[in-house]
């Protein structure tokens, strides 16, 4: 009887365990929003899926110990494989997670930046692109007054204890090619500064919300 108790139990058991429901799949991670507008026109907004450094070799000349001479000059080339994802204003789903994103334009500076968006966040982001062009005359502003003061410094060392008719340039030039240059120079560097592209995050706390599966 015991035995017959127990093929019971035991034939009981298998089918509910047979009949039992399969188990739910856990749930996905939700995915962050991102929100994205530009102070100007249309910018393109892209992440940055991976970087290559490599070096490339280029055949150079000079002349040294009173002969020509020319050789192969190692140079560094370092690119990124980058997916566009939309146009600014635009409003995109991210995985949770660390991204890197990129955002450029036609005569825009580009730029990059790195984010940690969490499951469900909300992020607003405003871009303010800078010009390529100015940046160029940034940079061309920057150089020539560091050459500008660098010839009007060694003038002024070389021509130190000279008579002034065996000087290359007068006392005051030679200042004035320097502070010139220096001045120009100052002016290349913030430009350079004031260039850049910025993005800015402004989410507002009313935006931060926890995701609901709905948009």
């Amino acid at each position: 009887m015991p035995s017959v108790l127990a093929s019971t139990a035991f034939l009981a058991l298998s089918a509910l365990a047979q009949e039992a429901p399969p188990p739910l799949p856990a749930p996905s991670a939700a995915p962050a929003i991102l929100e994205i507008t530009s102070t100007k026109s249309v910018v393109t907004v892209a992440r940055i899926e991976g970087h290559s450094v490599g070096v490339g070799y280029t055949f150079g000349g000079g002349w040294g110990g009173g002969r020509a001479g020319g050789g192969v000059v190692p140079t560094v080339i370092s690119s990124e494989y980058f997916r566009d994802l939309c146009l600014t204003p635009c409003r995109v789903e991210l995985p949770a997670g660390l991204h890197e994103l990129k955002f450029y334009g036609q005569g825009y500076r580009p730029a990059a930046e790195k984010y940690t968006f969490q499951a469900g966040e909300t992020r607003v982001l405003s871009v303010k692109p800078g010009s390529f062009g100015l940046t160029i005359l940034a940079i061309t502003s920057a150089c020539t007054g560091g050459t500008l003061a660098l010839v009007g410094g060694l003038a002024l060392a070389v021509d130190a204890g000279e008579p002034p008719r065996r000087r290359n340039f007068s006392p005051e030039a030679e200042v004035a090619m320097i502070g010139s240059g220096v001045a120009l120079m100052g002016l290349g560097i913030w430009g350079m500064q004031a260039t850049r592209t910025i993005v800015t995050d402004v989410t507002p706390s009313s935006v931060s919300v926890s995701y609901n599966g709905e948009f």
